[in-house]
């Protein structure tokens, strides 16, 4: 995720997207894209890849528009 997918996951994760949809926090998601929580470390590529494949099933069906 840190290489591979870092651009799109950047542009389905953007503030300007998520502030519009009003569905998820950027400040958390942000801190995902930093890998970087309070959690401790670890599976944040897991945590990326359900947070895009959220973003794509609400692109189809228009959950948060």
């Amino acid at each position: 995720m840190q290489k591979e997918m870092r651009g799109q996951i950047r542009e389905m994760l953007s503030p300007r997207r998520l502030k519009r949809e009003g569905i998820l926090d950027y400040r958390r998601v942000k801190q995902l894209l930093a890998y970087r929580t309070d959690e401790g470390s670890g599976r944040y590529g897991l945590r990326l890849w359900m947070l895009m494949t959220f973003q794509l099933w609400n692109n189809l069906f228009n959950i948060g528009a």
